[in-house]
Protein backbone atom coordinates (compact mmCIF):
# COMPACT_ATOMS: atom_id res chain seq x y z
CA UNK A 1 0.00 0.00 0.00
CA UNK A 2 1.60 3.21 -0.85
CA UNK A 3 2.04 6.32 1.11
CA UNK A 4 -0.84 8.84 1.42
CA UNK A 5 0.03 12.55 1.11
CA UNK A 6 -1.34 14.64 4.08
CA UNK A 7 -3.38 17.83 2.44
CA UNK A 8 -4.67 20.40 4.11
CA UNK A 9 -8.24 22.29 2.43
CA UNK A 10 -9.24 25.52 3.96
CA UNK A 11 -12.20 27.27 2.64
CA UNK A 12 -15.34 28.65 4.65
CA UNK A 13 -18.12 27.41 2.47
CA UNK A 14 -18.86 23.63 3.80
CA UNK A 15 -19.97 23.32 0.16
CA UNK A 16 -16.63 23.85 -1.64
CA UNK A 17 -15.14 21.33 0.75
CA UNK A 18 -17.38 18.54 0.07
CA UNK A 19 -17.08 19.10 -3.16
CA UNK A 20 -13.05 18.91 -2.84
CA UNK A 21 -13.53 16.08 -0.37
CA UNK A 22 -15.67 13.98 -2.66
CA UNK A 23 -12.82 14.76 -5.96
CA UNK A 24 -9.37 13.77 -3.48
CA UNK A 25 -10.34 11.92 -1.27
CA UNK A 26 -9.24 8.50 -3.08
CA UNK A 27 -5.97 9.80 -3.02
CA UNK A 28 -5.19 11.79 -1.01
CA UNK A 29 -5.42 11.83 3.26
CA UNK A 30 -7.37 15.50 3.72
CA UNK A 31 -8.03 17.34 6.60
CA UNK A 32 -10.45 20.39 6.04
CA UNK A 33 -10.48 23.69 7.92
CA UNK A 34 -13.32 26.42 8.00
CA UNK A 35 -10.87 29.55 8.92
CA UNK A 36 -7.56 31.07 9.00
CA UNK A 37 -7.49 30.44 12.41
CA UNK A 38 -7.81 26.85 12.83
CA UNK A 39 -5.83 26.20 9.57
CA UNK A 40 -2.89 27.63 11.37
CA UNK A 41 -4.01 25.41 14.76
CA UNK A 42 -3.85 22.53 12.45
CA UNK A 43 -0.57 23.37 10.96
CA UNK A 44 0.92 24.23 14.19
CA UNK A 45 -0.05 20.64 15.23
CA UNK A 46 0.23 18.78 12.47
CA UNK A 47 2.38 18.06 9.51
CA UNK A 48 0.57 18.43 6.10
CA UNK A 49 2.17 17.37 2.69
CA UNK A 50 0.19 20.39 1.10
CA UNK A 51 -1.95 23.25 1.82
CA UNK A 52 -4.64 23.90 -0.55
CA UNK A 53 -6.72 27.26 0.00
CA UNK A 54 -9.71 29.47 -1.07
CA UNK A 55 -8.69 33.04 -1.69
CA UNK A 56 -11.49 34.49 -0.01
CA UNK A 57 -12.30 32.98 3.37
CA UNK A 58 -14.51 34.48 6.08
CA UNK A 59 -12.85 37.22 8.52
CA UNK A 60 -9.33 36.83 6.53
CA UNK A 61 -8.37 35.73 2.97
CA UNK A 62 -5.44 33.50 1.53
CA UNK A 63 -3.21 35.29 0.84
CA UNK A 64 -3.65 36.56 4.84
CA UNK A 65 -3.28 32.64 5.74
CA UNK A 66 0.17 32.05 3.40
CA UNK A 67 1.97 34.48 4.55
CA UNK A 68 1.22 33.57 8.76
CA UNK A 69 2.29 30.30 6.91
CA UNK A 70 5.33 31.06 5.64
CA UNK A 71 6.38 32.96 9.29
CA UNK A 72 5.14 30.14 11.61
CA UNK A 73 7.22 27.16 12.60
CA UNK A 74 6.84 24.29 15.16
CA UNK A 75 9.80 22.44 16.37
CA UNK A 76 7.44 18.98 17.57
CA UNK A 77 5.98 18.78 13.69
CA UNK A 78 8.49 20.16 11.31
CA UNK A 79 8.30 23.42 9.92
CA UNK A 80 4.88 24.64 8.12
CA UNK A 81 6.79 27.58 6.19
CA UNK A 82 8.08 25.09 4.22
CA UNK A 83 5.26 23.20 3.07
CA UNK A 84 3.47 24.06 -0.72
CA UNK A 85 0.72 26.29 -0.69
CA UNK A 86 -1.94 26.35 -3.82
CA UNK A 87 -4.51 29.20 -3.62
CA UNK A 88 -7.76 28.62 -5.08
CA UNK A 89 -9.21 31.86 -6.83
CA UNK A 90 -10.61 33.69 -9.42
CA UNK A 91 -7.58 35.56 -11.04
CA UNK A 92 -7.74 39.29 -10.39
CA UNK A 93 -6.38 41.41 -13.34
CA UNK A 94 -2.86 42.24 -14.51
CA UNK A 95 0.13 41.08 -12.08
CA UNK A 96 -2.29 38.60 -9.67
CA UNK A 97 -0.25 35.63 -10.18
CA UNK A 98 2.88 37.63 -9.09
CA UNK A 99 0.93 39.24 -6.00
CA UNK A 100 -0.13 35.67 -5.10
CA UNK A 101 3.23 34.15 -5.45
CA UNK A 102 4.87 37.47 -3.56
CA UNK A 103 2.74 36.38 -0.59
CA UNK A 104 4.39 32.81 -0.30
CA UNK A 105 2.24 31.15 -2.29
CA UNK A 106 3.77 28.21 -4.54
CA UNK A 107 0.94 28.26 -7.06
CA UNK A 108 -2.46 28.81 -7.74
CA UNK A 109 -5.57 27.22 -9.20
CA UNK A 110 -8.34 29.29 -11.09
CA UNK A 111 -11.71 29.19 -10.05
CA UNK A 112 -14.14 27.32 -11.20
CA UNK A 113 -11.96 23.78 -11.75
CA UNK A 114 -12.72 22.97 -15.16
CA UNK A 115 -10.03 20.71 -15.72
CA UNK A 116 -10.02 18.30 -13.49
CA UNK A 117 -6.63 16.53 -15.10
CA UNK A 118 -4.80 20.09 -14.60
CA UNK A 119 -5.72 20.19 -11.27
CA UNK A 120 -4.15 16.98 -10.07
CA UNK A 121 -1.02 17.63 -12.34
CA UNK A 122 -0.75 20.58 -9.55
CA UNK A 123 -0.91 18.83 -6.96
CA UNK A 124 1.11 16.07 -7.84
CA UNK A 125 3.30 18.48 -9.09
CA UNK A 126 4.00 19.97 -4.86
CA UNK A 127 4.28 16.58 -3.92
CA UNK A 128 7.14 14.37 -2.84
CA UNK A 129 7.62 11.53 -5.16
CA UNK A 130 6.80 8.55 -2.96
CA UNK A 131 3.29 10.57 -2.05
CA UNK A 132 2.01 11.18 -5.26
CA UNK A 133 -1.23 9.41 -6.54
CA UNK A 134 0.00 8.68 -9.85
CA UNK A 135 -3.15 8.84 -12.24
CA UNK A 136 -5.88 11.15 -13.17
CA UNK A 137 -7.00 12.16 -17.18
Amino acid sequence: MRARAKILFVDDSSDNRLILRTILEDDYDLVEAATVVTALQLMADEKFDLVISDMLIQESNGLELVEAMRHRGNSTTGTPGETPFILLTRPEGIGFRERVLAAGANDYQAKPIVDMASFFERIERWLPDHLKAGRRT
